[in-house]
């Protein structure tokens, strides 16, 4: 599964978390990588560390999502650099191939979910702190 290029993990980023989500923990003094913050419905390997939460493992799991993950630097102004990213997210809830999967299952999830956000990082050279924005 791995060796089709839509399956990602980190280390550093938690990707099962968008954005907004993030600078909440982190402005309510939490761990964003942390296991219990993690967002179980874009969590593929959820099933199988399952055991391993419960055992109280937790730091060590690695959650791994499908979807995409685009990044592109830009440089619209002498001075300010800007990366651009694109990253979406896969339901693991209701998933299934095109003709299988339709419509809402009795959890009320629909098919083939994916949560798409796009964000923008500012920053400007010399050392100005700088911006992110985020559209979900």
């Amino acid at each position: 599964l791995l060796e089709a290029g839509d399956f990602f993990f980190s280390h550093q980023a938690p990707l099962t978390l968008t954005l907004q989500r993030q600078f909440a923990l982190a402005a309510a003094g939490k761990e964003a990588l942390a296991w219990e913050h993690v967002e179980g419905r874009f969590v593929w390997n959820g099933a199988a560390l399952q055991p391993l939460v419960e055992a109280g493992i937790g730091p060590w799991l690695s959650p791994i999502v499908h979807g995409a993950l685009l990044c592109e630097p830009l440089e619209p102004l002498s001075g300010v650099s800007m990366t651009a990213c694109l990253v979406s997210r896969r339901s693991c809830e209701h998933a299934g191939t095109r003709f299988k999967a339709r419509g809402i299952n009795d959890d009320g999830h629909t098919a083939n979910y994916v949560e798409t956000e796009q964000s923008l990082r500012f920053e400007l050279r010399g050392g100005a702190e700088g911006a992110m924005a985020s559209l979900v």
